[in-house]
């Protein structure tokens, strides 16, 4: 914790710091640099001193997305034998629906392993981030609300009859291209007249009231190329 003092645990393999970040982030009108001896410049020294102390095989550091400031951590682990690889990522990669930027820099204990161990484990740590890649499979108001919250479902209400009310219109353009390009007719709705008033031939009462207008659409479609191709399928059969 910062500006505490606690017993320094050991030994540690792995160690993961998240460094206070109000001096590095852009966002702030008076950041400081690592060198500038602001609360993060104290913490990031704070968990130098832990490292060398300790020699974790591994080192990963979480922050907030600052070139200049990261370069100078790189160069810090590696004045202490340190090999670091720094992966930049968004959230909205790795399954949260927001975006997010962040750095992780990790380090490996050079002194520990041959340099050619270290090639290939900087390798698969790119690949590993590569996998664990994925879009977020939830909206964020499912991270912010219970699922029984009354503006959480009036909001799904709303947007399953946006989305509804988006496929039909899209299906009205290519069912009217569709009837165009067959009868060379923009409007007509020969078979079923429904978008005046629903006229069903006597044969089809049985299986064409109660259905959706999408329905109503294909089966004028399903007509208009029956009478391209030559026969009239109202009595055909």
């Amino acid at each position: 914790m910062y500006g505490a003092q606690a017993p320094v645990p050991g030994p540690i393999d792995i160690l993961v710091a998240g460094t206070a970040c109000v001096d590095l982030s852009n966002l702030n009108s008076n950041a400081k640099g690592l060198e500038a001896g602001g609360e993060s410049g104290d913490t990031f020294d704070g968990t130098i001193e832990l490292i060398k102390h300790t020699r974790p095989r591994v080192a990963i550091f979480e922050n907030v997305v600052n070139k200049a400031n990261w370069d100078g951590m790189k160069a810090r682990m590696t004045q202490i034998d340190y090999e670091c690889i720094i992966e930049r990522v968004d959230t909205k990669n790795f399954g949260l629906p927001q975006t997010r930027n962040r750095c992780y820099m990790i380090c490996f204990d050079a002194k520990l392993d041959l340099p050619i161990k270290l090639n290939l484990v900087k390798a698969q740590v790119k690949e590993i981030f590569l996998k664990l890649q994925r879009p977020a499979s939830s909206p964020v108001q499912s991270f912010l609300l219970e699922a029984d919250d009354p503006l959480l479902l009036s909001t799904q209400q709303h947007e399953t009859v946006k989305v509804r009310a988006n496929k039909w219109i899209e299906s009205v353009k290519r069912h009217t291209d569709s009837r165009y390009d067959l009868l060379m007719v923009r409007l007509s709705r020969c078979l079923t007249n429904w978008n005046v008033k629903l006229n069903i031939p006597d044969h089809m009462i049985v299986n064409v009231p109660g259905r959706v207008n999408r329905t109503l659409d294909w089966k004028e479609i399903a007509h208009a190329r029956a009478v391209y191709r030559g026969y009239d399928d109202r009595y055909y059969g």
